[in-house]
């Protein structure tokens, strides 16, 4: 495994533990969905008082990397969208819950990470 994988392995952890103090409960992690060829891949969702969360975590370990939030481009938002709907379609135990899409930046600068969370973000 490659050192920018085990990075991101480490930020979904860390984005696990940000929810759960939060009081959210793991639905699923790296919840890949596709159908004759894959839609995307959502790297977290977490439920609470029916309201289920999509979260794309994006972890940044040095301050010469571009902001994390501006990773989550046009394409990437499609994917994510096609990949929620799908989740949604395909889990009708979530049929009357809220669905919302959050960015979560976690830069790990120092030994205290910093979470950054954008809530309910516009996928279209």
């Amino acid at each position: 495994m490659d050192i920018k994988k085990k990075i991101g392995n480490w930020g979904e952890s860390l984005a696990q533990d940000y929810y759960f103090t939060k009081g959210y409960k793991l639905v699923e992690v790296n919840a890949v969905q596709s159908d004759k060829k894959v839609l995307g891949e959502i790297d977290l969702i977490v439920e609470k008082d029916q309201e289920i969360v999509f979260v794309e975590v994006k972890t940044r370990t040095h301050k010469g990397q571009a902001f994390g939030e501006n990773a989550v481009d046009y394409r990437k938002k499609e994917k994510l969208r096609k990949a929620i709907n799908r989740f949604l379609f395909h889990n009708e135990r979530y049929q009357d819950y809220y669905p919302r899409c959050d960015i979560l930046v976690i830069e790990i600068f120092n030994l205290v990470p910093k979470f950054i969370q954008f809530e309910n973000i516009e996928l279209t």
